[in-house]
């Protein structure tokens, strides 16, 4: 890294953490286990708010735990922001690595604006699914930009369709990279009969009609 994107990167991380401080008043003090497992204080994070809040959201000390990851918008950051909703009302930036109020969060502090909202389980699911950044996964998935309408909500049956659908069209680009089991539960989810003894090309094959125009 050259001195000058050296300096250049100190100035973002600077401009952020003046952000944290101009906010520091609506922080909460951290709450007990799990939800305080592995945040790191001292830390920031800039430009870094999808993979944080995901990170954060799939750790396994909350894997059975009731959280919501949302994509969405703020005015803590230009274009598109991701924070992790809790069930005790409140939230984790996992930018700044702190915990506000979700009512602050959403009114005053940041005038948050949900887009998606994803249950942990599906969260996890798409992250393991689509391996690109959760900031695209609205892309991948081909859900509508949010523009003047409630967010989406995305749980782990709607997370298995969106992957379905997301199979499905990339087609030939993405179906002989996947495992047999998976094809066989995709065909068993799209109603097509076929048996466990089936060869993979076949069974591709089969997968790659259903696509075709019905005449």
């Amino acid at each position: 890294m050259s001195s000058q994107s050296h300096d250049e990167w100190n100035d973002i991380v600077a401009s952020y953490e003046e952000s944290r401080h101009r906010v520091k008043r609506f922080e909460v003090v951290p709450p007990g286990s799990p939800w305080a497992e592995g945040v790191d204080a001292k830390a920031i994070y800039p430009r870094q708010c999808y993979q944080r809040a995901y990170d954060y959201a799939i750790h396994e000390s909350r894997c059975l735990e009731k959280h919501h990851l949302v994509h969405g918008e703020t005015r803590l950051a230009l274009g598109g922001h991701s924070w992790v909703e809790l069930p005790n009302g409140l939230v984790f930036d996992g930018v700044f690595q702190r915990f506000y109020r979700r009512e602050d969060y959403y009114g005053e502090m940041a005038h948050a604006t949900p887009w998606y909202i994803y249950d942990a389980i599906a969260a996890h699911r798409l992250g393991v699914t689509l391996k690109v950044s959760p900031g695209n996964w609205w892309s991948h998935l081909g859900l509508p930009m949010i523009w003047n309408r409630p967010p989406i909500s995305i749980n782990d049956q709607y997370a298995m369709e969106l992957i379905d659908k997301y199979y499905m069209q990339s087609g030939e680009a993405i179906l002989p990279t996947l495992p047999k089991y998976v094809l066989l539960g995709l065909a068993k989810r799209l109603g097509i009969k076929v048996g466990t003894s089936v060869k993979k090309a076949d069974l591709i094959s089969l997968l790659m009609q259903s696509l075709k125009p019905k005449v």
